[in-house]
């Protein structure tokens, strides 16, 4: 890909990224957004000019420094005890596999600490991905025109009557902290 080609590519996404119906979509990300994100990969595929294509997806990894950040997420910050990062296809799969798990054995009448690396095969809790499918279907409804997502939540669930003036929006992007001495079901 040539530069001429690049800027033509860039764009075509611009345009693209305004057709969506979502207008909180539109304008997400500038042309220099995306010159900055693919021009590292323009330059890694001239600089590699034979190379394979899993040569150059892994020289792109490699050079994004992603594993350096996941691992200062697991090990030097802790907030998260392990990730499993799986990228690219079918046939050429890659991934980062950082941290440890912690699982607990019953023997001799105590719960032992066994602690290990994790690998492909470890289980993780999905708790929270019930906020994903949350967000998309109340998305989904926002484009059939069914809610507003700046109307306030207590609008659509009146038992939040301590929240109104908080919207769906403020919800979905967090900027709301919500705390209850009890569990809200």
């Amino acid at each position: 890909m040539k530069y001429l080609e690049l800027y033509r590519y860039i764009n075509e996404l611009g345009f693209n990224q305004n057709l969506t119906e979502t207008e909180l979509l539109h304008d997400i990300f500038l042309k220099k957004d995306y010159y900055h994100l693919l021009l590292p990969v323009l330059n890694t595929i001239k600089n590699n000019r034979f190379a394979s294509l899993s040569t150059i997806r892994y020289k792109l990894f490699v050079n994004s420094g992603l594993k350096a950040k996941i691992e200062d997420f697991v090990y030097d910050r802790e907030i998260t005890p392990g990730v499993i990062l799986d990228f690219g296809t079918k046939k050429t799969r890659d991934a980062v596999i950082c941290g440890n798990k912690q699982e607990y054995t019953f023997q001799n009448g105590k719960y032992i600490s066994d602690i290990s690396q994790i690998n492909y095969d470890t289980i993780f809790d999905l708790a929270s991905t019930s906020k994903l499918f949350t967000m998309i279907s109340i998305l989904k409804l926002n484009d059939m025109g069914l809610i507003d997502l700046f109307n306030p939540i207590n609008y659509y669930v009146k038992e939040f009557i301590n929240l109104d003036d908080v919207t769906v929006y403020d919800l979905l992007k967090f900027r709301v902290k919500i705390s209850t001495d009890k569990r809200v079901d």
